[in-house]
């Protein structure tokens, strides 16, 4: 799919090393922490009308924060829920 390419150099180094490594492409299930990440990204740029946020909607980012929500011991992630779906009725009321 593509090859991420990073030079550095030691704090006491005089040359750089490169590191390269390739990104293959892994169509499957998305993991729970990854899938949720990728719901609050999208909340991050509704809430922000971001132009980089495509056809991300309200409920498209609550349905895939739902669907990855994994163990959540202390409710952290069915809150965030929660405040997708105000944040929804609010853009509603506003007419966004």
């Amino acid at each position: 799919l593509a090859t991420v390419k990073v030079r550095y150099k030691a704090p006491e180094g005089e040359t750089s090393q490169l590191m390269s490594v390739p990104v293959h492409d892994r169509a499957g299930v998305m993991s729970s922490n990854l899938g949720f990440a990728s719901a609050v990204v999208q909340f991050g740029m509704l809430l922000r009308g971001s132009d980089h946020a495509g056809h991300a909607t309200w409920a498209e980012a609550a349905a895939q924060a739902r669907r990855h929500r994994g163990p959540d011991a202390d409710g952290y992630r069915a809150e965030f829920v929660r405040l997708i779906d105000l944040a929804a009725a609010l853009a509603a009321q506003r007419g966004n």
